[in-house]
């Protein structure tokens, strides 16, 4: 995939898929990059959006133990879109199965962190993403 196809498929995602509102010249400032963290070896496609939001998207099944990596991944997250100036931070995580008590349990940690958000999504919304 191109750099151009991959910037639309990440586009499509932001806006049809996790809602985002933002202004449309804020979608023309797209940064993106995989990374792998070092001790978990959990792989990460980070995408920076205009200077304002950063996003996480990681696959749920990359997790062993998820309700204690998910809280881990939140605040490096939130610590790396402070570092960078930026105003929110979305962790998208992709499951082939959802699991609604799971999810819950993680959701509920969200307050601890400002500007933070957890989406649950399935692999066909990301299957055009730069993964």
């Amino acid at each position: 995939m191109n750099d151009r196809a991959s910037a639309e498929a990440i586009r499509r995602f932001v806006r049809q898929t996790l809602g985002c509102s933002c202004p449309d010249e804020i979608l023309e400032r797209l940064h993106w990059r995989s990374l792998t963290l070092p001790a978990s070896r959990i792989p990460i496609l980070r995408i920076s959006v205009g200077d304002r939001l950063l996003l996480d998207v990681v696959p749920l099944e990359a997790l062993r133990e998820p309700e204690a990596e998910i809280p881990v991944l939140l605040g490096r997250g939130v610590a790396s879109r402070d570092n960078l100036g930026l105003n929110r931070y979305r962790l998208a995580l992709v499951c082939r199965r959802r699991e609604p008590a799971m999810e819950a349990r993680c959701e509920a940690l969200l307050p601890r962190w400002d500007r933070a958000h957890l989406h649950w999504v399935g692999p066909q919304e990301v299957c055009d993403l730069p993964m």
